[in-house]
Parts: C-alpha cells; structure tokens; sequence
C-alpha cells in the first residue's frame, strides 16, 4: 500500500477526517453553550471561559484520537507535559489565585458592575469585573484595579446596589 511521510494513505485520510471532525464539533459546542448560557442567564465572562474550556476539551481528544490513528506513542510527551505543568502551576500561583477568585465572585453575584463598594481603605463605584481583577472608580475618578483575591480575602461592605444588567 502507498505511504506518505511515513504513513499509510487510509491512517492520513483517518487522521484527516478526525481533524476535521473535532473542528467543527469544538465549533459547534461552544456556539450551543454560549446560545444556551445566553438564553438561561446572560452571557458573561464566565460563560465565554467555560466555553473555551470546552473547546480546548474537544481538540485535545482530537488530537489524541489523531495520534492513536497514527500510532504515534505519547507517554513520554505527557510526562514532560506533567511536569512542566507543576512548575508553571507554582510560577503563576497568584496569577490562578486571583482567578479562581475572580470566577468565584462571578459567579456569586455579592459584587457586580454599578455596585459602590468599600475594601479595605478603597471605595469606589464597581466599573469592570474581570477574572483577574476588578476596576473601581473612586469619588475623585482615578481608577484603581483591585485583584480578586484580595475582594475575597477581605470584607467588602457594599453602600450601593447597581442596576443588574442581563
């Protein structure tokens, strides 16, 4: 049988085929939450990164499914990946605090968007929720970014409740 850099034509066409495949069902599963997330609750960042998430799920197993057709052994690609992924997990270990804090504050609700909070020594109107960080206005107009994780570590008194938008 006709091979092609190494391979078989039918394990190419495979690999080919699952390719496709997993873009169009990546594609097509983020359009379907996001619809759905849209009708249920108003779309959000949280919705945007869960859908992304989902995505990422579905080329993964593609590509997986990709390297299986074409016996293509992984292992030893997964154990590095394991344990570049410890010593990016300790590097960025603020960095996933503030955003596991940000998707808790989301998806809580205590602060959203128009609230006039007070953290700490700060007071301000709530102008951005972001997973990282919020953005507050102060009474003055200068604009402070406060990470999330220090909205979680600390009391927030809320003086005034925004309009809820969504």
């Amino acid at each position: 049988m006709a091979a092609l850099f190494g391979y078989e034509i039918p394990d190419l066409l495979a690999a080919v085929a699952i390719a496709a495949a997993t873009y169009v069902v990546a594609w097509l599963l983020r359009r379907v939450f996001l619809r759905f997330v849209e009708h249920a609750a108003g779309q959000n960042v949280i919705a945007r990164r869960v859908g992304r998430v989902l995505q990422a799920i579905v080329v993964l197993v593609g590509v997986l499914g990709i390297f299986a057709v074409l016996n293509i052994d992984i292992s030893s690609v997964v154990i590095g990946l394991g344990a570049v992924s410890i010593a990016v997990s300790f590097a960025l270990s603020t960095l996933l605090n503030n955003l596991v804090a940000g998707v808790l504050i989301l998806a809580d609700d205590s602060v959203r968007v128009g609230d006039t909070i007070q953290v700490g020594g700060l007071e301000g109107r709530v102008v951005r929720m972001r997973t990282r960080a919020t953005e507050l206005e102060t009474a003055d107009g200068k604009r402070v970014f406060v990470p999330n994780v220090y909205l979680a570590q600390n009391p927030v008194v809320r003086l005034d409740r925004g309009r809820k938008t969504g």
